[in-house]
């Protein structure tokens, strides 16, 4: 059995919508997507009702209105959470490394930007240097 879900009415999500696949009693599914105006969800994996089991993986974005410290910054990047174990007590974990790579990233582009940094500097001077040339 295989089915495919969306909301059609305008409830609490913009979007949401997932493709599952249901084999002998679990529930696969590698397209979930809910989003709003206050986040985005995207997640995969498996539910497995006769073992009362699931592990599923979901990406949590949310999108505060206004951020101005570095900890308000980490709230706009993509957050990888984890969820494992029993329906009864499930585990549920976050990819402190991944999340904190994507922050240093999202950190570094940004400053890249910014007059004064490495390069910003460079980028001005490269194209300072071919105008130069161009005389």
């Amino acid at each position: 059995m295989q089915g495919c879900t969306y909301v059609a009415d305008a409830g609490a999500y913009e979007r949401d919508d997932a493709e599952y696949f249901v084999r002998q009693g679990g529930i696969d599914n590698r397209d979930l997507r809910l989003d709003s105006s206050w986040f985005k969800i995207t997640g995969a994996g498996r539910i497995n009702s006769p073992e009362e089991s699931l592990d599923y993986q979901a990406v949590v974005d949310v999108n505060p209105a206004k951020t101005k410290a570095v900890a308000e910054r980490l709230l706009d990047v993509a957050m990888p959470v984890f969820v494992r174990g029993s329906f009864a007590q499930p585990e549920m974990s976050i990819d402190n490394q991944v999340w904190l790579n994507l922050e240093k990233s999202v950190e570094s582009r940004k400053y890249a930007q910014l007059p004064g940094s490495y390069s910003y500097m460079k980028k001005v001077f490269i194209s300072s240097r071919s105008r130069a040339s161009r005389r």
